[in-house]
């Protein structure tokens, strides 16, 4: 029995350092968030739907490591009209819709969604199985400014907890940086501003009319 202990603590910790002796680099997806990845990285920067998507990946033997920072909100758009979460609720809500979108897209079963946070800020931590109840990726989600930050690790043949936690710790955002992530309208306030935006022009146009009528008339 201890012979089998001894031999199961050496696997484990041989497992470990050689994740740790990996070369893990510092990497920047922008000013805000940095992240660590082993080996070679390799990089993304492209254009869909009109959002711009940058992309840094990686990987191991066993694993892949991929962080992602997506526009949620197009830079151009009104801050009055933006449609980005204003409290905790729609905060939630919006990343329910995101975590959906992501479950349909990912050919495993969504196991778990949990609400987390890192540095003051929440995020989501979601984990997926294959139908044998293996895990097979672990994900994480935070929507900073106009910006959704997303982190996958992947493990299909040979799910890696010390490298999956070695990612997903090394996750840092820049304390000095302005941050938010309450930026939107309520539904409500969205309501308003448009009707007094266009009442302002209706009136204005009303206005214009009458006094051309009036020097008609005269």
């Amino acid at each position: 029995m201890r012979k089998i202990i001894l031999l199961l603590t050496l696997v484990l910790t041989n497992n470990v350092l050689s994740a740790q002796n990996q070369e893990w680099l510092t990497y920047n997806l922008d000013s805000i968030i940095s992240i660590e990845m082993p080996n070679e990285v390799f990089e993304l920067d492209t254009i869909a739907q009109g959002m711009r998507m940058y992309q840094i990946y990686s990987y191991t033997e066993n694993s892949t490591f991929i962080a992602q920072k997506s526009l949620f909100e197009k830079e151009s758009q009104n801050e009055d009209l933006s449609r980005l979460p204003y409290n905790l609720k729609s905060l939630i809500e919006q990343y329910n819709g995101t975590i959906d979108g992501i479950a349909s897209s990912i050919p495993y079963e969504l196991e778990s969604r949990e609400l987390i946070e890192k540095e003051g800020y929440k995020g989501y931590r979601l984990k997926f199985k294959d139908s044998l109840n293996n895990p097979t990726y672990q994900v994480e989600l935070y929507l900073l400014n106009k910006h959704l930050y997303s982190f996958y690790y992947i493990g299909l043949e040979n799910f890696d907890n010390n490298e999956k936690e070695l990612f997903f710790n090394s996750i840092k955002i820049n304390p000095n940086q302005e941050i938010s992530q309450y930026l939107g309208k309520a539904q409500s306030y969205r309501i308003g501003y448009l009707f007094g935006k266009y009442f302002f022009y209706i009136l204005i146009f009303g206005v214009i009319i009458y006094f051309i009528v009036r020097k008609k008339k005269k």
